[in-house]
């Protein structure tokens, strides 16, 4: 049995004067993340959403991740906890220079 747990949203806003307006997902996603940050997400996390704020100039996302009660393995959430950490002290979460504004309180996308 499987229960989805550690529901997490928050919204990449981007730190320049000069905004770049994105045309999709995608686009917003290389613009702020590594291919290691998009990757950990993918590994750990169960359920995914991304959009673009109305304005188009910001990321938002919700990830969930899955807990097994009855399993004695490393809970995703804490597997992905590790390895964001792992990648930030490397310096390779964020785009250089794209290190966004973090909106910590964001509304979940599902």
């Amino acid at each position: 049995m499987h229960i989805e747990v550690h529901q997490t949203s928050k919204i990449y806003k981007q730190r320049t004067s000069k905004k770049v307006t994105f045309d999709s997902v995608e686009q917003a996603k290389d613009f702020f993340l590594t291919a290691d940050a998009k990757k950990c997400y993918d590994d750990f996390s169960a359920r995914q959403s991304w959009q673009l704020t109305p304005d188009k100039q910001a990321l938002h996302w919700t990830i969930i991740f899955l807990f097994d009660p009855d399993s004695n393995a490393v809970p995703h959430s804490t597997q992905w906890r590790d390895k964001k950490k792992e990648i930030t002290d490397r310096d390779e979460w964020f785009v250089h220079p794209n290190w966004p504004i973090i909106e910590h309180d964001a509304e979940h996308l599902f």
